[in-house]
């Protein structure tokens, strides 16, 4: 197979609720961080981001559940799919490196966001069941509400038929608003909302988008009133189909700029 076009998607979305994924903890510390975030240094500054891989194996494995995958008998269900020729296999790549499958999508990491204001220490417990005391408390980091990420992800076009992965793409986005990203979700932790989704044909440069009608999308951190509102706010992927039959103008040349 041939590759065809790359389009690119931005992805702008915001946390609802407090969001961790963990990094690793450099010294120990009496009273220090048990758990702290994923972050990058540079200049004596710490920039928190969202790494690729989070935001790729999370929507990889909600599709999985979903069904998406192929499963035989023999296969171990605590593994991701290699099968090569599943919609997920297509799109994120085979588990199974032995495995030959031309996957469809490149995750970028997201913007580095300077932790001056977004971060806060959460203390959290186990509860003695028979007591109701807490005990073993431990402290965590994590991203305050309303923590603005931008992340870019490359679709690679092999195939026509590639409008049905994307449709599959934007079902896993769907999967992730109603599920979780990062840790402790179970806990309340890592529920997010898309505020812009945009593709760009990087032949012809002619894109589309869906957003929220605000320019909240270029700022670093909403404040908690819009946090709010958008919690309770329609999910932007309700116009999802907007996108699609733009992806299917994309790959078919009808925008004038096909590489058949």
């Amino acid at each position: 197979m041939q590759l065809k076009k790359k389009i690119k998607i931005e992805l702008v979305y915001t946390n609802l609720t407090g969001l961790r994924i963990g990094g690793n903890k450099e010294e120990v510390k009496i009273g220090g961080i048990d758990n702290p975030i994923i972050k990058i240094k540079d200049n004596n500054k710490e920039f928190a981001y969202i790494p690729g891989s989070s935001l790729k194996g999370k929507i990889r494995s909600l599709l999985e559940k979903k069904g998406y995958a192929y499963k035989d008998n023999n296969n171990n269900k605590e593994k991701p799919c290699g099968c090569s020729n599943c919609d997920v296999c297509k799109l994120f790549g085979p588990h199974n490196s032995e495995s030959e499958v031309l996957r469809r999508l490149i995750f970028r990491d997201s913007n580095y966001i300077e932790m001056s204001d977004i971060l806060e220490e959460k203390i959290e417990n186990i509860i003695n069941r028979l007591s109701g005391t807490a005990k073993h408390p431990r402290k965590q980091e994590r991203l305050v509400p309303g923590v603005v990420f931008k992340q870019e992800v490359i679709f690679d076009v092999y195939d026509e038929k590639d409008s049905e992965l994307f449709k599959t793409f934007l079902e896993g986005l769907e999967l992730l608003e109603n599920d979780y990203l990062g840790g402790s979700g179970s806990r309340g932790y890592g529920k997010i909302k898309f505020l812009k989704i945009r593709i760009e044909d990087l032949d012809s440069e002619e894109d589309e988008e869906i957003s929220e009608n605000s320019n909240i999308e270029n700022l670093d951190k909403l404040p908690l009133k819009e946090v709010k509102k958008l919690a309770n706010k329609e999910s932007i992927l309700n116009k999802k189909d907007k996108l699609i039959e733009k992806f299917e103008e994309f790959i078919s040349g009808k925008n004038g700029n096909s590489n058949n």
